[in-house]
């Protein structure tokens, strides 16, 4: 990505002359965008797909990591990852299909996977994984670790969705309103191209990354589970709702109503936060939902398996070491036989060089 200093002409016709004559002529960062990482021939990379799929390694890495720290079996990681790929799945064709219903909007025609959405992957992804989890999974204790993943998801999520508003930066998609200042960025191609504006997947992308380190140390440092994934939803939909108000890009739009179709999926998201740390409260105040579950029993399982494989595999290094020294032992006698030497000797040296 190549970036240069950009001063836009001295327009004084225009409403912004004031800020014009009180600042001088704004230089602006003027992008060209890398839409590609790596090209060989016919082979692409596309920065836009790089940064979802290095999102969704790090939104992986992430959940071991809290599942290992907060002392619980892998054998939860292994439950929940196939829940997540089946909610990542579900997420990623809810996004596609909410862009879609968004291009038809605005054009009039449906064209299937025509860009994607991230408050339709949102909830389409959430809702896999909770039916999956209902549907699905047959353990009732690794049921009951919901509340604790869940709260594990918002670290993830954030982390993910941090990696992909980077590529939507990469990418020239959604971006943010025409304005004159120091933070503008002037995008090379796309349908914002061309004039300044406002970075606001960066500004998303680092509103997300500093989420991500909030959700890391809670999940580290909470004594009650299930408040982590609500509160995520009330600080995310609070801040989606404001930043809409920057965005540029067209993503359709009700009639009759001054808010964005993200604006109202934002109080949305809202309300279900509240309500979910509402609900949370309530069943565990009434012992519905355990405040914390007790994984001893399983850790001590786990760690007898590995205590029991590492004792194979001793006994297997063992075995192949007795197996070479009687090689080596058959070897010199076959050898001092052919040199007519004393068989006894040879072994004797070759056991003292052993020792």
């Amino acid at each position: 990505m190549q970036i240069k200093i950009y001063r836009p002409p001295l327009d004084k016709s225009t409403h912004k002359m004031l800020l014009y004559y009180s600042c001088g002529q704004i230089p602006h960062t003027e992008v060209y965008m890398q839409l590609y990482l790596l090209e060989l021939g016919d082979f692409k990379i596309p920065s836009y797909g790089f940064f979802i799929a290095v999102g969704l390694i790090l939104c992986i890495i992430t959940l071991k990591f809290l599942i290992k720290k907060s002392n619980m079996p892998d054998a939860l990681f292994e439950a929940y990852f196939t829940a997540g790929l089946i909610g990542i799945v579900i997420g990623f064709l809810f996004a596609a299909l909410f862009q879609d219903f968004y291009n038809c909007l605005a054009t009039g025609t449906f064209r299937l996977f025509g860009g994607l959405t991230v408050m339709g992957g949102l909830i389409g992804g959430a809702t896999g994984f909770i039916l999956y989890v209902l549907l699905v999974m047959r353990n009732k204790k690794v049921k009951q670790a919901f509340w604790d993943i869940a709260d594990f998801a918002a670290a993830c999520i954030c982390i993910a969705h941090c990696l992909g508003r980077i590529g939507c930066f990469m990418g020239g998609c959604c971006y943010g309103m025409e304005e004159d200042g120091f933070l503008s960025v002037v995008f090379k191609y796309g349908e914002g191209a061309g004039v300044p504006r406002l970075p606001t997947q960066l500004f998303e992308a680092l509103f997300l990354f500093m989420m991500f380190l909030f959700f890391v140390a809670y999940n580290l440092r909470k004594t009650k589970r299930g408040y982590g994934i609500g509160i995520y939803a009330i600080a995310y939909g609070i801040w989606r709702f404001l930043i809409e108000f920057l965005r540029d890009d067209y993503r359709g739009g009700v009639d009759g109503s001054l808010l964005s179709p993200s604006q109202i999926q934002s109080i949305i998201f809202i309300i279900v936060g509240i309500a979910v740390i509402v609900g949370v409260y309530f069943f565990t105040k009434k012992g519905l939902i355990v405040e914390k579950l007790d994984w001893s029993e399983e850790l001590q399982i786990e760690a007898d398996a590995r205590a029991e494989k590492l004792a194979e595999k001793q006994k297997l290094r063992e075995e192949k070491a007795n197996a070479t020294s009687y090689e080596e032992y058959n070897d010199a006698v076959d050898t001092a036989e052919k040199e007519s030497a004393t068989p006894d000797e040879n072994v004797d040296n070759l056991q003292t060089n052993n020792e």
